[in-house]
């Protein structure tokens, strides 16, 4: 799982589906990964330490190519 996971990568939660965690750190000894998301309501990010196995990456979409026009 530590392979995959990359600083700056979107993960979720099984917990927190509707939220989109950032990996912040990731500690391969202790097989945890810090992360952060930001609270609107609060209007700050807000860290967490969760296990590395429980998270999930966020499949990137693949970016839509512009038409040219003319053909």
């Amino acid at each position: 799982m530590f392979g995959i996971l990359k600083v700056g990568e979107e993960v979720t939660f099984p917990g927190l589906m509707d939220i989109k965690l950032i990996v912040e750190e990731v500690y391969e000894s202790k097989g945890h990964v810090r992360c952060k998301y930001y609270d609107d309501h609060l209007k700050k990010f807000i860290k967490l330490t969760l296990p590395a196995d429980s998270l999930v990456p966020i499949p990137k979409k693949p970016q839509k190519l512009k038409m040219l026009g003319g053909i």
